[in-house]
């Protein structure tokens, strides 16, 4: 329809990941967020102009942001997703370490919605890396936390499946 903004399935994807790991859990929330600079370079948006942006590196852009804004209750966030894109890319040392960072941030902060997903990288990964038992370390973690949240494995989110994971027990 002529007016209407099309958004591509990845993108739709990647808003409401985003918004669930910055404590946005209602579907209603991509206006408020509309004009949020952070918001915007995660889902591949210049911050300014609100267009995608032709340089790489977005997470990283969001990364240091945040640091020069001293928004530390948002790091964590961009964290995770280098975290993501250096264990996707096969790229343990560093996917660890972004990860290691946000779990960081994510305890600090208490926030549920940050600690799941960085405790599922850490699951995934060290599951990636051969060791069964930080992965059920990592793992037991995260039901931990959906049952203290009262989350449903419908309700939550992550890279791999939970069958996958599930074999560990």
């Amino acid at each position: 329809m002529p007016g209407n903004v099309r958004h591509q399935t990845l993108e739709l994807l990647r808003q409401r990941v985003f918004r669930l790991a910055c404590g946005y859990a209602d579907c209603n929330d991509a206006a408020r967020l509309a004009d949020d600079a952070i918001h915007k370079l995660l889902v591949e948006r210049d911050p300014i102009a609100g267009h995608q942006p032709s340089t790489p590196g977005r997470a990283q852009t969001a990364i240091e942001l945040d640091r020069q804004l001293g928004q530390l209750d948002h790091l964590a966030v961009p964290l995770i997703v280098l975290g993501q894109i250096y264990q996707c890319r096969g790229d343990a040392p560093r996917a660890l370490e972004y990860y290691a960072e946000a779990l960081g941030l994510a305890e600090e902060a208490g926030e549920a919605q940050l600690l799941f997903p960085c405790y599922d990288g850490m699951a995934t990964l060290h599951l990636d890396l051969g060791e069964p038992a930080e992965a059920e370390r990592y793992l037991t973690l995260a039901q931990d936390l959906c049952a203290r949240a009262g989350w449903t494995p419908t309700r939550s989110f992550c890279c791999r499946s939970s069958a996958e994971l599930s074999t560990l027990h």
